[in-house]
C-alpha cells in the first residue's frame, strides 16, 4: 500500500500530462512571435501605402505640409514619438535580455536621454518659431510704418484735392450765378407799346410777367416784341430738363425766334421754322432734346389773336374778365414738341378779342405741384382756381392765382420752373 501511494505521489510530481503543457508555457514567456511581428509590418506598410496614394492634399498628409507652426511641428514630434517608441521597444525587448542590466536604470536613462532629446528639439522649433514672430512682427512694424506714411500721405493729397475741387466748385458756382445774370438780363426788361410811339399808359396792350427759376439756370423762357405798327407778339417755351443744358437750349431758341419773327409774323409758320433749324442742329450735335413753345400775335388793328401751340400747354383767354376763362385751342389739336420732328407743320389758329380782355400764358410748372400728401394738383384744379378770380385786376389776380397754388403745396417754392406772362388788351382800333 505504502508504494503504490509513492507512485502516484510520483506521477503528481512529474508524470501528470498537464504537468508537461506548464514547463511549455513557461518556455514560451517572454518570447515575440514572429507572426504577429509580420503582422504588424504588413499593416504598417499598408496603412503608409494608403495614405501615400491618398495625395499629400488629403487627410492626414495635409495637416504636415506648409509653412504654418501647426506643420512644423506635426513635421517634428510625430516622427520623434514614432521613432522613441520604436527604440523603447527595441531596448526593452532585446537589449535588456542580453545585458541583464536594471530594468529601472534603464528605463531611467532612456527617459533622461528622451528628455535631453526633446528639449533639445523643442529649443530649436523655439528658436525657429520665435525667428518666424519676430520676422512676422518685424514685417507689421514696417507695414504699420508704411501705411502710415501713406495715410500721411493720402491725408496731404486729400486736402490738395478737397483745396482743388472747392476752388472749381466756387467757378462753377460763379459762372452759374453769371449764367443766370445773363439769362434774367435776356428776358424783357421793358415791353413794347401799341403803337410803337405811344407811353405805356397809352399802349393799346399792356403786359405782365411772372418768372421763378428752380435753378441757377433756367429751361423757361419768354418773349415780347413788337409785329409792325399796331401788334405785339408774345413768345413763350419750356425747354425739356434743368440746368446748363436747358438753358443753352433756350438761348438758342430765343435766337432763332428773333432771326425768324423778321422774316414772317404767321405764328404757325415761325414756329414751322424755328422748329426746322432747331432740330437741325441738335441732330449734328448727336442730342436728343425738345422744348413746348406758345406763339401768340396780339393784332390790336384787327382785333385778333392769332396763335400757334408746339406741344405747349394752352393760353387762357378771359373775356373782359367775367366769362370762363377759354383755352385758346385750335380744333382741339395741339402741334408737336419742337426738335423732334424736322417736317413737323404749325398751324395757326385765330380768335377774336375785345377791350378788356386778359390772355395767360403760362408752362407746365405753374399747375404741376403736389401737396403734402402726394396729391398733384391737376389742370382741371388750376383752370377753376383762375375761372375763381377772372374778375380781379390783372396784378391781383395773378397774385390770387399763385397764393392759391402755394397753398395747395404749402411751400413758397415750385417744384419746376414757372413762367407766366398776362396781356391785357386795353383797347382795339
Amino acid at each position: 500500500m505504502g508504494r503504490r501511494f509513492r507512485r502516484s505521489s510520483d506521477c503528481g510530481r512529474g508524470y501528470r500530462p498537464d504537468g508537461i503543457l506548464l514547463r511549455h508555457a513557461a518556455a514560451l514567456r517572454g518570447m515575440v512571435i514572429p507572426v504577429a511581428f509580420s503582422t504588424a509590418c504588413a499593416f504598417l506598410l499598408c496603412g503608409a501605402a494608403i495614405v501615400i496614394a491618398a495625395g499629400a492634399e488629403q487627410w492626414p498628409l495635409r495637416m504636415f505640409h506648409g509653412d504654418s507652426t501647426r506643420a512644423l511641428l506635426l513635421r517634428t514630434f510625430v516622427p520623434l514619438i514614432v521613432a522613441a517608441s520604436l527604440i523603447n521597444g527595441y531596448i526593452n525587448t532585446t537589449l535588456l535580455q542580453h545585458w541583464r542590466a536594471n530594468p529601472a536604470l534603464v528605463a531611467a536613462l532612456c527617459a533622461v536621454a528622451f528628455a535631453g532629446l526633446i528639449g533639445w528639439i523643442i529649443s530649436g522649433l523655439s528658436m525657429a518659431i520665435g525667428g518666424r514672430i519676430d520676422r512676422a512682427e518685424e514685417a507689421r512694424n514696417l507695414a504699420q510704418a508704411e501705411l502710415r506714411a501713406l495715410n500721411a500721405e493720402l491725408e496731404i493729397r486729400v486736402q490738395e484735392r478737397t483745396r482743388e475741387l472747392r476752388q472749381k466748385n466756387q467757378q462753377i458756382a460763379e459762372q452759374l450765378r453769371m449764367a443766370r445774370e445773363l439769362q434774367l438780363a435776356l428776358l424783357p426788361q421793358q415791353f413794347p407799346t401799341v403803337p410803337a410811339d405811344v407811353s405805356d399808359d397809352e399802349s393799346a396792350l399792356r403786359f405782365l410777367s411772372l418768372y421763378f427759376p428752380t435753378g441757377d439756370v433756367s429751361g423757361d423762357f419768354f418773349s415780347v416784341f413788337s409785329v409792325g405798327e399796331k401788334a405785339a407778339g408774345v413768345f413763350i417755351c419750356d425747354v425739356m430738363g434743368h440746368g446748363v443744358r436747358s438753358a443753352l437750349i433756350t438761348s438758342m431758341i430765343r435766337a432763332l425766334v428773333e432771326e425768324e419773327a423778321q422774316v414772317t409774323s404767321d405764328p404757325g409758320e415761325l414756329l414751322t421754322r424755328v422748329n426746322h433749324a432747331l432740330a437741325e442742329i441738335l441732330k449734328q450735335a448727336h442730342t436728343t432734346m425738345f422744348a413746348t413753345c406758345f406763339y401768340l400775335v396780339a393784332d390790336v388793328n384787327n382785333a385778333q389773336l392769332r396763335f400757334a401751340n408746339a406741344g405747349h400747354p394752352c393760353a387762357l383767354h378771359i373775356r373782359q374778365r367775367s366769362a370762363p376763362a377759354e383755352k385758346l385751342e385750335s380744333d382741339g389739336r395741339v402741334g408737336p414738341a419742337m426738335g423732334i420732328f424736322p417736317s413737323a407743320r404749325y398751324q395757326t389758329a385765330a380768335r377774336s378779342m375785345a377791350t378788356g380782355d386778359l390772355i395767360m400764358l403760362f408752362t407746365d410748372g405753374l399747375f404741376e405741384v403736389e401737396g403734402p400728401d402726394g396729391d398733384s394738383f391737376s389742370q382741371q384744379q388750376f383752370h377753376a382756381t383762375v375761372n375763381r378770380h377772372v374778375a380781379s385786376p390783372p396784378e391781383e389776380f395773378f397774385t390770387r392765382v399763385l397764393e392759391e397754388i402755394r397753398k395747395f403745396s404749402k411751400r413758397e417754392t415750385f417744384d419746376d420752373d414757372v413762367c407766366v406772362v398776362g396781356v391785357e388788351v386795353r383797347r382795339t382800333d
